[in-house]
Formats: structure tokens, sequence, C-alpha cells
């Protein structure tokens, strides 16, 4: 291994694809099986949410399991009976008949193979291989995981629609059994260390020190506020990727639009990430992770800041409106347009957060759309209260607050 002239960590990075891809696909592709398992199980949506509420918090239980085990045994050992597991799951989940043996089966098997075939697991082994390549390895774990919900959702949707739920449960176990099996025994390795190499390649120059080895034991890293800060940054995000994944192409067949489209609708969601994952990796290499992850989620601030703005604004619109007059109090009564600055904001919190090429383009657009809008209401609002409307536009800023302020211009 040592004479590769490829990195051997690459290698692990490359299987650990792989299996996120897969896992990652399946924990995202519940959105196809949610009307057929309904149906055919005589549940309602109520039960099935319940389900799958159980699997999502026992794979969160699991994950630090998984992570213990890791630290006890060998990757291989963890991740081959992960995959073990996650196989039987599967197929005994083609074969439930009620609502119980469903919990039983999905709600608690399935998070259990999911948590030893993870991007957690993933993750932990891969930061172990490099160094100051760190963010950008990591950042292709995450561009797999993204592949995984742009292109086993349709697939998958495909499959239930030709074949039926349950055989689509059984092929999934076989792909996994076949592909991800073998990467678990023949290409991951715990370290960089167990191969005779270090992290990033760098052969060990003799007579130097040993290089130090990064391990932060489970205890000194729960007594952090970093941690916590990350756990609850990583709640977020997985509760609203979770509640798409979930219920998505439900909702959108419900209104109309054919399964396929739908799951190809969740399906762009994630391939429109897959190369601004990799982008932010390569940031946070160059410029540190800090500043990176700081920026994105100040991105989820300013979405739930806007969404709180828009609900503060909207009521306060909708009255003013019914009593044929200016709407000036709460939010109206620091800037004219609050309603267009919460949609800005949101949009520009989704661009941060999630650099995708949906949110590149969209922004710019809408943000275009939402100036001019509040530069048409203007007009109206001279129209239809006068010199009244002038003095509010007088004293009052358009969109922020002491700072793009100043006397209404005519358009």
């Amino acid at each position: 291994m040592t004479k590769r002239s490829i990195f051997y960590g690459w290698w692990v990075v490359a299987a650990f694809s792989v299996m996120t891809f897969m896992s990652t696909g399946v924990r995202h592709a519940v959105g196809p099986f949610l009307k057929p398992i309904v149906g055919d199980l005589g549940l309602d949506r109520a039960s099935f949410s319940a389900v799958i509420a159980l699997s999502l918090f026992l794979y969160g239980v699991f994950m630090p399991l998984a992570g213990m085990a890791l630290d006890r045994f060998s990757v291989r050992v963890v991740t081959s009976a992960g995959t073990l597991l996650l196989v039987a799951s599967l197929v005994l989940t083609a074969m439930v008949r009620n609502i119980w043996e469903f919990t039983a089966v999905y709600g608690v098997l399935v998070p259990l193979g999911l948590a030893g075939t993870g991007p957690v697991i993933a993750s932990g082994v891969v930061a172990r291989w490099f160094s100051r390549r760190r963010g950008t390895a990591l950042s292709v774990l995450g561009s797999a995981s993204m592949t995984g919900m742009s292109l086993l959702v349709p697939a998958v949707t495909w499959l239930v629609l030709t074949a039926g739920w349950r055989v689509t449960y059984v092929v999934i176990a076989g792909l996994i059994l076949v592909i991800a099996l073998p990467l678990c025994l023949w290409v991951v390795r715990d370290s960089p260390e167990s191969v005779g190499l270090t992290a990033d390649g760098e052969r060990p120059v003799a007579g130097a020190p040993a290089a130090r080895v990064e391990r932060v034991p489970a205890g000194e890293a729960l007594r952090t506020l970093a941690f916590w800060q990350l756990a609850g940054s990583f709640f977020t995000c997985g509760f609203s990727m979770s509640l798409l994944s979930a219920h998505v192409i439900p909702m959108l067949t419900d209104h109309g639009y054919s399964p396929m489209f739908a799951s190809w609708a969740l399906g762009v969601l994630g391939g429109s990430s897959i190369g601004f994952t990799v982008m932010l990796g390569a940031l946070s290499d160059r410029f540190g992770r800090r500043p990176v992850l700081a920026s994105i989620y100040a991105g989820r601030v300013l979405i739930f800041a806007g969404f709180i703005l828009l609900a503060r604004s909207w009521g306060i619109l909708y009255e003013a409106q019914r009593r044929h007059e200016i709407a000036r109090s709460g939010p109206y009564a620091h800037v004219r347009h609050p309603q267009y600055l919460g949609f800005n904001m949101i949009m520009l919190g989704f661009l941060l957060q999630w650099p995708t090429l949906v949110t590149v383009i969209m922004f710019p657009l809408l943000l275009t759309m939402y100036v001019r809008l509040a530069r048409r209401e203007e007009r109206q609002g001279i129209v239809e209260f006068g010199d009244a409307y002038r003095r509010y536009a007088d004293r009052t800023p358009a969109f922020l607050p002491r700072l793009m302020g100043g006397r209404y211009q005519k358009q």
C-alpha cells in the first residue's frame, strides 16, 4: 500500500463514499414508500410517520453506540456487521404484515444497520486519514450523501412503481450486500498508522518524532461547548431534511404531480448541492473550518429570522388592508416592506447555508422581483393615500432600518 502513487486514504474515501451513497439514499428514500405501505398495511399517514420518526430517533441514539464500537473494534468489523444487519432488516421490512412488525423492523433494526454504515462512522474514520486535506475529504463524503438523495430517490420511485415496494426493498438489500460488503472487508482501514503511513500520505522522516495522532476521547468531547454547538446545528439540519425526505413526494403527488416528477424534484434538490459541497470543503482547507461553518449557520439564522419577520408582518398588513389604512405598527414602524425583507433574508440564508445551483440562480432573480414589487406598492400607496404615505415613506426606511432610509424617491 505504501508504494501506491495515490494516497491510500483516497481509496478509503472512495469506499466510504459508495457506502454513504447507499445508506443515505436508503434513509432519504422514504417518501416513495409512504403511499404503497400505507395502502398495503392498512395504516394512516400518522402511524407511518410515527414509525419513521422512531427510526430517525433511534438512528441518532445508535450512532454514538456505533462510535463506541469503532473505538473498540476495527472499522471492518463495525461496518461489515452494520452492512449485514442493514441487509437483513431491509429484507425483513419487505415481509412485514402489520404496524407492529413494521415498527419492530423498520423502526428499530433498520436504524441500527444504518448507524453502522452511515456518514458518522465514515467521517470519523476519514478524519483520521487526513489533516491538511480533511475538509476536502469530508466534503467528498458529503457530496456522496447528496448524490444518494439525487439518484437513489428517483430510482427507488421507479422500482416501486414497476415492481412494488416489497420487491424494491429486497433489491436494495441485494445491492448493498454485493457492493458495500466487499468494500468493508477489503478496502476500508482504520487509520494511516495501521498501514505504515501518516495523515495525508506524508512519510515519516527518519529521526523525527512520531506524528501526533489526533484522537479526542468521547468523555472529553462531551464536556466541550463546541461539541454541543455542532450537535445542535446538526439536529436542525437533520430535522429539516428528514421532514422533506418523508413528506415531499406524497405532498406533491397529492397536488396532482406524478410520482416520478415528485422524486426528481427531491433529487434535484440534493443533486444541485453536490459540487458546492466539495467547494465548501476546499474553502475550509484554505480559510479554516470556523469561518466556513459560521457562514453556513449564519445563513440558517437568517432563514429562521426571515420566517419570524414574515409571520409578524403578514398579519399586520392584512389587518391594515382590511381597514383601508397604511400599515405602520410592528415591523412596519421600522421598515416599509418587512415582508419582502423577510423573503430576501430567507433566500440569502439558503444561499449561505446550502449553496446549490438553484439558490445561486434564484437569489438575484428573486431579489430583483421583490424590489420591483416593493416599488410598485410604493406607487400604489401614493395613489391611494397621497401625502400621508409620502410622510410615512419620508421617515421610514424601505428595507433596512437606519441604513437604507431617506426621502422617498418618486419612481
